[in-house]
């Protein structure tokens, strides 16, 4: 993986997740959303989205 894909994470179904930590000003200390693709291209695209 590239350095760009540090926060695109693969789930044991094959769908992409965006997961990154967030400061701790409640009970989580990291966010994990579902991007609903099987594709890392479609995932990159939709990283680039949320960022």
């Amino acid at each position: 993986m590239r350095d760009r894909d540090r926060f695109l994470k693969c789930h044991i179904s094959g769908t992409w997740y965006y997961r990154r930590r967030v400061p701790s000003l409640d009970t989580r200390s990291s966010i994990e959303i579902s991007l609903k693709t099987k594709s890392l291209e479609m995932a990159r695209i939709r990283q680039d989205a949320m960022e």
